[in-house]
């Protein structure tokens, strides 16, 4: 961290950490960062330091939302943390169990290559964030595969199902409510029609 530090907006907070001593408390490997319980909380910082969008191949916006939930209960004092001990413990279970699976460090924060339902569970565990509706899995299962077969072309798929188009409209009708409900308080006036708003996009 502190090595690119420079790079970055947090470089205030990262040379505060490293002049205080405790510059230790996180480092980086081989595109691991730890030790963090969770991929959140560094065992030893869980009040003053907290990590969201470390975890790879995750639905990104659903996921981040109940990082930041579960970060903001415990800020609050309204969720209670493991004993720094026993978070160290669970950080170095599942290094030992990726290990023994035969995963590079490297891919330390890959739950999809590893344990692909721990995404729901976490957010289970630690929040009240609904589960994710089917159609929007299914439309970033496909948006993935599409990706991973042509990337130059897969924007420009529409192989989705009912489910997905189905879903996407009561999203847009949804959006649109809000939108519309909000124009008043902007002292605008606007008609939006759902027909009007762009189709599915690729997660």
């Amino acid at each position: 961290m502190a090595k690119h530090a420079k790079h970055a907006d947090l470089y205030p907070q990262v040379a505060r950490l490293c002049a205080n001593g405790q510059g230790g408390a996180v480092t980086v490997e081989d595109n691991r960062v730890g030790p963090l319980f969770e991929h959140t909380f560094p065992p030893a910082l869980t009040l003053s330091l907290s990590f969201v969008g470390v975890l790879m191949l995750v639905f990104v916006s659903w996921f981040l939302e109940a990082q930041a939930r579960w970060i903001t209960q415990v800020l609050l004092g309204r969720a209670a943390l493991p004993p720094e001990e026993n978070m160290l413990r669970a950080v170095r279970e599942d290094y030992h169990a990726r290990e023994m699976a035969g995963l590079p460090v490297r891919y330390s924060h890959d739950i999809s290559l590893f344990k692909f339902n721990e995404i729901c569970a976490f957010v289970r565990k630690y929040t009240d964030l609904p589960d994710m509706e089917d159609w929007k899995m299914e439309l970033f299962l496909i948006a993935f595969g599409n990706m991973n077969n042509d990337r130059e072309t897969f924007q420009d798929f529409d192989d989705y199902s009912k489910n997905v188009h189905e879903g996407f409209q009561r999203w847009l009708t949804s959006v649109g409510a809000q939108y519309q409900a909000a124009i008043p308080a902007a002292g605008l006036v606007v008609v939006m029609h759902a027909a009007q708003l762009p189709a599915p996009s690729h997660v």
